[in-house]
């Protein structure tokens, strides 16, 4: 998957990579198996840009629940990991990273999601594949061993 894209399964591995400040927002429901993934950019869309919703927190974590219901997901049962919100580039004044993981963290708490477990920050970029079948996230970055959330 890339930048702006979000898929739902129910089986096989979800994956994207290249998580620079860019946050992956990894779902899944433990009593259908149903697992979701969906690679941000922004934490939300300015007023004039509001064309593909799913590059932003904002608008298309609710995309992908209701996605995730659609595909027969119990939201009650769902939970979340956080991949990614990292500084690659070195400090930024706008700290994109940091913004995208406080606006995901807020729009799935505001969606009752609780997010079980996180790998974000840091100057570090990670790839992320979510295996639908028990729900294990795993978690790849150069120099790092591979974490599994």
């Amino acid at each position: 998957m890339g930048i702006g894209e979000l898929a739902v399964a129910k089986s096989g591995l979800l994956a994207t990579h290249a998580l620079g400040s860019c946050v992956a927002v990894c779902l899944w429901d433990v009593s259908s198996c149903v697992g979701g993934l969906i690679h941000i950019m922004l934490p939300a869309p300015s007023s004039r840009r509001k064309e593909r919703p799913a590059l932003y927190a904002t608008t298309g974590i609710p995309m992908l629940l209701n996605e995730m219901r659609y595909a027969g997901a119990n939201l009650q049962c769902t939970t979340a990991r956080l991949v990614g919100g990292s500084s690659v580039a070195g400090t930024s004044m706008f700290a994109v990273g940091r913004r995208n993981v406080m606006k995901a963290r807020q729009t799935l708490y505001s969606q009752r999601i609780v997010v079980s477990a996180e790998d974000v920050g840091g100057r570090i970029p990670r790839s992320v594949r979510l295996r639908v079948a028990d729900g294990q996230v795993l978690v790849t970055s150069p120099d790092r061993a591979q974490l599994v959330l």
